[in-house]
């Protein structure tokens, strides 16, 4: 079943997309800039 959400908030692209900003090791360090984080 496909949803209003799903085709047009947060397609397979957006949701890639965020997923990829959150969890991918290339951003960690900034991450842990922007929030103060020691590299513990």
């Amino acid at each position: 079943m496909c949803t209003i959400w799903q085709s047009y908030v947060q397609n397979i692209g957006t949701l890639y997309l965020s997923r990829t900003l959150r969890l991918s090791d290339e951003y960690k360090e900034k991450y842990m800039d922007a929030f103060g984080m020691a590299d513990k």
